[in-house]
């Protein structure tokens, strides 16, 4: 690892972390931020700022894609991920915990009872994610892991794999929201297929694949063809 780089995670690393936080005050809500980070690849101040309506559909349930508005990105860039199993199911436990209102990854402080009437949850602010990461990596002795840690696994694994999936160093800079795609490209290691990866589970329809073959799509579902592996349902 470079001075200065937050650690990359192993899946052994995820679980340390994991484990952290189901023996939290908060367990569920800890969860969901570590795996924003390493599933969705989100910045603490855009974990601070997401909100149920972002990942959730017209029928209020966890949807398949966060949708990240410009307002609430470091660039203003507007993006769209593919929300991962594992994620899914952790803000699914979340809703049903908290309630799909307001922010999701809530503070212990409401909105002031006097001043509304059905009180929500204010959310953590950046600052506080952060050090619940490194209260969290400390706990867990993972030796140079930080909040950024999660993001840069998520956009490592995408830098190392998306060219199997015909996919291109844009395609990660799009999923990460990368000004500039040289960023993306310091994430690449160096082997001869350092290229980009998205695995089956974190590509998302809406960006690169239904952007090449666009006769994927069809009303209620998108299937991908058998040589990426697997389906993608939509609405689901």
């Amino acid at each position: 690892m470079s001075s200065g780089q937050a650690k990359t995670l192993s899946e052994a690393d995820i679980r340390r972390l994991l484990t952290v936080a189901s023996s939290s005050r908060h367990p569920l809500r800890n969860k969901v931020i570590i795996l924003l980070s390493v599933r969705a690849g989100l910045r603490a101040g855009e974990i601070a700022s997401l909100e149920w309506s972002m990942v959730t559909n017209g029928r209020s349930r966890v949807g398949s894609l966060i949708e990240l508005p410009g307002r609430v990105t470091k660039y203003g860039l507007a993006r769209r991920i593919p929300i991962h199993a594992e994620l899914k199911a952790a803000l699914v436990a979340l809703a049903r915990e908290q309630g799909s209102k307001g922010p999701v990854v809530g503070s212990e402080r409401y909105t002031d009872w006097e001043s509304d009437p059905l009180p929500v949850r204010l959310p953590m602010t950046a600052k506080s994610i952060v050090n619940w990461f490194t209260a969290a990596c400390r706990e867990a002795k993972l030796s140079g892991c930080s909040s950024h840690s999660g993001r840069r696994t998520f956009v490592t694994r995408a830098a190392r794999l998306v060219h199997k999936a015909g996919g291109s160093l844009r395609d990660v800079q799009q999923l990460a929201g990368h000004r500039s795609i040289e960023t993306v490209n310091q994430h690449r290691t160096l082997t001869p297929f350092a290229y980009p990866i998205l695995t089956p589970d974190m590509v998302s329809i809406s960006a690169w694949p239904a952007r090449r073959w666009s006769g994927l799509q069809r009303v209620g579902q998108v299937r991908v063809m058998s040589f990426f592996g697997f389906s993608f349902e939509s609405g689901s």
